[in-house]
């Protein structure tokens, strides 16, 4: 694990601080934005105000250099001017050459006025989703927010995966456990019921998969009872479940399986991130904003759709934007097993997997301007 534990500056250390209070899939859609900024202040130190879950992943896997748990209430204490002095968030901003807040325009004043008692040179608060960005993509949109502040003219090319991105982890995927068959992870929550398959789906998939000599193991995260429960309910005992809640050694186990099924949610995200061939299944979200990144990532969606906003999604029974293609979406999955040649090697015949936080492509075109 690279960087502090202890969060602790050196003494001359200098640092950058980011205010990040989305969920896991938003943050991971950010890391590319963090890189960049790694990449051009690399004499810096970047320190990440998020959920701990993703943060202290994010730490562990070198991407920051210190993670601060948005739920202590520091953002908060930030915000009313309560911050509490020498702790360790303080020291950091104390150091703070640029403080970036991806943060909702109408959420900002207290941020500034909380720092208004430190003397950081820089301050970028801009939402990814304000209305005045051009991006289309997500992860395209953070990176439009710090454009102007990469010290550079023109246009440059900067690595999505610079020099030590790789983490080695032990698979906790056991072959006594699931015996020689490759296995498919189905994830079948995501962060509303309204982006979800019905169950009766996932048990035909679940079949499916044993008929393909595949092994299905069910994921559940900390709010995919509903789902869960409704598969077990039309296929009970056909496959077996995984449930961590901390997302290290999730992670750690994702690193050992052949793919992974899931709807648009911070799983699939995590899983694209780490090089796993995935497949994703989009109802009401629109994948060219939200999908994963990837030539091993396979995005399935159903008819269009055509509701306006989420009151109108939640009140759609038919679901028409969820009414996958069977073939469509049993092809994806094929077409993602027969890319596990192209995961990160290295580690075979070792007992472990490899994970990496990796990218579409070789890297990003980040230019000074947009139309």
């Amino acid at each position: 694990m690279r960087g502090n534990p202890d969060h602790l500056l050196d003494d001359d250390a200098r640092a950058i601080i980011i205010i990040h209070p989305g969920g896991l899939g938003d943050v991971l859609l950010s890391v590319s934005a963090i890189r960049i900024l790694r990449a051009s202040f690399s004499e810096h130190k970047v320190g990440l105000l998020a959920g701990s879950a993703v943060s202290h992943f994010l730490f562990a896997c070198g991407e920051i250099d210190a993670w601060f748990p948005i739920e202590a209430q520091t953002l908060a204490a930030l915000q009313i001017g309560q911050l509490a002095k020498k702790s360790r968030f303080w020291t950091w901003i104390e150091r703070c050459d640029l403080l970036v807040a991806w943060m909702n325009d109408d959420e900002d004043g207290g941020v500034r006025k909380g720092l208004e008692q430190f003397s950081v040179p820089r301050i970028r608060l801009k939402s990814p989703f304000s209305p005045t960005l051009y991006a289309t993509h997500q992860a395209d949109r953070f990176l439009e927010t710090i454009v102007d502040l990469i010290p550079t003219s023109g246009e440059r090319r900067l690595p999505r995966q610079p020099e030590g991105m790789v983490l080695a982890f032990s698979s906790k995927v056991t072959q006594g456990e699931t015996g020689k068959r490759a296995i498919a992870v189905l994830h079948p929550g995501s962060g509303s019921p309204h982006k979800c398959m019905p169950a009766t789906t996932w048990k035909k998939l679940i079949e499916w998969m044993r008929e393909k000599e595949l092994e299905p193991v069910l994921l559940e995260g900390s709010a995919d009872g509903r789902q869960i429960r409704e598969i077990e309910a039309v296929a009970p005992s056909s496959c077996g479940k995984h449930s961590n809640p901390d997302l290290y050694r999730l992670a750690e186990w994702l690193a050992g399986v052949s793919v992974l099924v899931s709807h648009d949610s911070g799983i699939a995200h995590l899983a694209a991130l780490m090089g796993i061939p995935t497949v994703v299944v989009f109802g009401p979200t629109d994948p060219c904003r939200w999908g994963p990144r990837g030539n091993h990532v396979r995005i399935v969606r159903g008819g269009a759709c055509r509701c306006v906003g989420w009151e109108q999604v939640r009140a759609c029974e038919a679901k028409l934007c969820l009414s996958v293609s069977w073939t469509n979406l049993t092809e994806a999955i094929q077409e993602c097993l027969g890319l596990n040649s192209c995961r990160i090697s290295g580690c075979e015949g070792q007992g472990s997997a490899a994970l990496a936080l990796s990218g579409p492509g070789g890297c990003v075109t980040v230019q000074r301007r947009f139309p």
